[in-house]
């Protein structure tokens, strides 16, 4: 819990060492998974899958004192996604080393739930904060313990939100926004600075006299929005709601943004990616029209 001193039990060396020999040998069998390396295309949901393990078992490997990951990239290099031609190692680098659960990235996550009033848990991790969350700020080391392996890691973290805004976080010197969050935590962020616009949307409706501050909630709107629209198809619906909300308020957004981002997405998906009711509702929401697209 945020604001708990109390610390992990410490493993040995040599518990901490097999546990980790033994993930690393589970990852290195589901990354063997047959569909995954003879699918359609490099870039599709399989080949990531087991390109996240391998890239897994890899850095388990280091940890180890294993050198693994270069023999893999020298076989990878060959391979081309066959939409945008990507190489393997590109891939690799993007999708799998670049979307790995560091502890930076964990305590990061953790904190930005802090910030929007989430419980600051992330599967597979138990977290403990120095500090908690005050006036909008989270200053803290955050104590990364990896439940799988035992593996603890101390991670200093600033965090800071701006009203109507997502909160960002400073992690190990590294940078994290909304976006960088996981999947499940992504959307629980996203529903709660949702949740935060419109509270604060009521409460400046509620006294008397008051005037809609429509430039700073169009300003708002249009950050989530644009959040969304970078996570299609999952997040057309929150974008159609976002619209909604816009329209119910009596707030005119600037919409050029938002279409280009669409469009784009839309011309670069396979017709099964693009199929469905909410992200062809939320085409014709933001007048892009599928069959021009």
């Amino acid at each position: 819990m945020p604001g708990s001193r109390q610390k992990h039990p410490t493993l040995s060396a040599g518990t901490l060492q097999a546990r980790r020999a033994l993930e690393l040998a589970r990852h290195a069998l589901l990354m063997q998974t047959s569909c995954g390396w003879f699918f359609d295309d490099l870039s599709g949901l399989e080949p990531v899958l087991v390109l996240r393990h391998a890239a897994r078992a890899i850095e388990l490997g280091a940890a180890l004192g294993a050198r693994l990951e270069d023999g893999f990239l020298a076989r990878l290099e060959p391979a081309r996604a066959n939409r945008d031609h990507e190489t393997g190692v590109a891939l690799y680098r993007r999708a799998a080393r670049g979307a790995a659960a560091t502890p930076a990235r964990v305590a990061a996550t953790a904190a930005l739930l802090a910030l929007h009033g989430e419980a600051a848990e992330v599967p597979g991790y138990t977290l403990r904060f120095s500090a908690g969350p005050a006036d909008g700020r989270l200053a803290a080391d955050a104590e990364v313990r990896e439940e799988a392996t035992g593996a603890t890691a101390r991670v200093p973290v600033a965090a800071e939100r701006v009203p109507g805004a997502p909160a960002r976080c400073r992690a190990a010197e590294q940078d994290f926004t909304l976006a960088d969050a996981f999947g499940v935590q992504h959307e629980r962020l996203l529903a709660a600075l949702v949740r935060g616009v419109e509270a604060s949307l009521h409460e400046e409706l509620r006294r008397p006299g008051a005037v809609l501050p429509a430039a700073w909630l169009a300003s708002a709107l249009e950050r989530v929005l644009d959040d969304r629209l970078r996570d299609l198809p999952r997040g057309a619906a929150d974008a159609l709601a976002l619209l909604e909300l816009a329209e119910a308020a009596g707030v005119r957004l600037d919409l050029g943004p938002a279409q280009v981002r669409a469009l784009g997405w839309w011309r670069a998906s396979p017709p099964e990616v693009r199929a469905g009711a909410t992200v062809a509702a939320l085409c014709a929401r933001l007048a892009v029209a599928p069959e021009e697209a």
